[in-house]
């Protein structure tokens, strides 16, 4: 990889000033900029050279009649995937996971959907709408949120007594985001992450005053958001490893790693990631191993090279379809999902592909992975449900 600085520009500050500081190369490759919500210039600088689009992030539309929902619950293929089953009818497209335990798992998607597994069974939770719900996160049982739009929002209690009441959290700015204070915006959220129930980001397609946001605490019952990222072409998974380690990726292999929101401002570091394809997924066990996937098999690792820098380094997938999501128990086990069934599994090392059952048809989307442990692992996608279970509970 090259051992050079990377600089990109920005169109779309809205007023606000960024500090924008070349470090040596030698230390981390990258370049250091952060974002305060006072006013100030707007920069005029452009970002050059894009080959990705907003358009180009993966969608929820309806899924073809040829993919319907395969007819096989409990079957189970030899790797150990096995189709589980929902009580919902119709197509459906599932995008997102996230649990706070193998008792306590949650699934979103089109139409509204929000699915509750309770550790023997999925269950519908009425979330009183009909459009897409793209993310689903929590800060633990008694802390959901199913995030559509910026004026999409949803939060709930949780699971209790069997069922799961969800109420619209309005999207509001803080006060001193120039002016921005009570818009709603329809523009979708693409990605959420959160270290505590006060210190959340969320990453959205391309908002006029910010392209990531962060929430730090609730103001008169509503959440209070403010701009961290401006730069157009984050419009992609946000995920930290700790509160102080936060990573955001997007179009044309952009990606940029932050030590968190601190006194209203925070300093984002831009990473070559050696690659132009749109990243689409983020997972890391530690600062030092986190992973980002994407477009035509893109894998890249944010890891110690031969020399002891830590750089993204190259991790051939040997697939070309895109690759939506990352997800590991440690860092010998990780799990890939992506288009085209594709599912693949690693080491650390190196990357396999791993078979889920053949009744499954061929170009199903599989959006997102999510586990508890390295026997207990969900997928989800187009009309399907995957969980690959202990060997003990396998039916075949």
């Amino acid at each position: 990889m090259r051992d050079e600085a990377v600089l990109f520009g920005s169109s779309a500050m809205s007023g606000r000033p960024f500090r924008l500081m070349v470090i040596p190369s030698g230390i981390i490759g990258g370049v250091v900029w952060g974002c305060a919500a006072s006013s100030g210039a707007p920069s005029s600088e452009q970002h050059g050279n894009a080959t990705g689009d907003a358009s180009e992030i993966p969608a929820i539309t309806a899924v073809d009649a040829s993919d319907a929902r395969p007819d096989g619950d409990g079957t189970c293929s030899d790797d150990g995937w096995c189709i589980v089953d929902y009580p919902l009818d119709g197509d459906l497209t599932l995008v997102s996971l996230w649990g706070s335990s193998e008792r306590d798992v949650w699934a979103v998607g089109s139409r509204g959907a929000i699915l509750h597994w309770d550790g023997s069974a999925w269950q519908p939770s009425n979330s009183g709408v009909d459009y897409a719900i793209r993310r689903v996160w929590g800060s633990g049982p008694g802390d959901v949120w199913a995030f559509s739009t910026l004026n999409g929002i949803l939060h709930s209690s949780g699971w209790v007594d069997g069922q799961a009441s969800w109420s619209p959290a309005a999207f509001s700015t803080t006060d001193d985001a120039d002016g921005l204070t009570g818009v709603q915006q329809t523009t979708p959220i693409v990605s959420v992450w959160g270290a505590s129930a006060t210190d959340i980001y969320v990453g959205t397609l391309q908002v006029p005053g910010g392209s990531v946001w962060h929430m730090s605490g609730w103001n008169d019952g509503e959440p209070r958001w403010r701009p961290i990222l401006e730069y157009l072409d984050y419009h992609g998974p946000v995920f930290g490893t700790a509160a102080t380690d936060i990573w955001v990726a997007g179009l044309n292999g952009k990606a940029a790693n932050s030590q968190g929101y601190k006194s209203g401002i925070v300093d984002w570091t831009i990473l070559d990631t050696g690659t132009r394809a749109n990243l689409r997924g983020l997972w890391g066990g530690a600062h030092d191993d986190v992973w980002v996937v994407g477009d035509t098999g893109t894998i890249r690792h944010w890891t110690y090279d031969d020399d002891g820098e830590l750089r993204w380094l190259v991790s051939e997938s040997n697939v070309t379809r895109p690759l939506n999501a990352v997800w590991g128990s440690r860092p010998d086990d990780i799990w890939v999902v992506g288009e085209g069934n594709t599912v693949l599994h690693g080491d650390g090392e190196s990357w396999s592909r791993s078979n889920i059952p053949s009744v499954i048809p061929a170009e199903t989307r599989l959006f997102d992975v999510w586990g508890t442990a390295p026997d207990n692992v969900w997928i989800v996608g187009d009309n399907v449900i995957l969980n690959r279970r202990r060997p003990s509970e396998m039916s075949r």
